[in-house]
């Protein structure tokens, strides 16, 4: 049986930096990794606001991307 083990977390924040001339969002991703992979989504998500409070440009969407290693027991 082949169990999860969680590696690695990081928080992506997405901005908004601006419009392409038909209307559409222009996105620039910003990764900050050596989150603790216990953490909780509301834990994550309350790190995320205070963040973008810090930034210039609009937070578009808040992702977690988790890496897990897989080992065989």
């Amino acid at each position: 049986m082949v169990q999860p083990n969680p590696n690695s977390v990081s928080l992506v924040l997405v901005y908004q930096v601006g419009t392409t001339p038909t209307g559409d969002p222009v996105l620039r991703r910003q990764t900050y990794r050596g989150i603790k992979p216990g953490v909780s989504p509301d834990n994550l998500y309350a790190a995320a606001e205070l963040i973008a409070g810090l930034q210039i440009h609009p937070v578009y969407e808040v992702d977690r991307s988790e890496v897990d290693e897989l080992l065989k027991q």
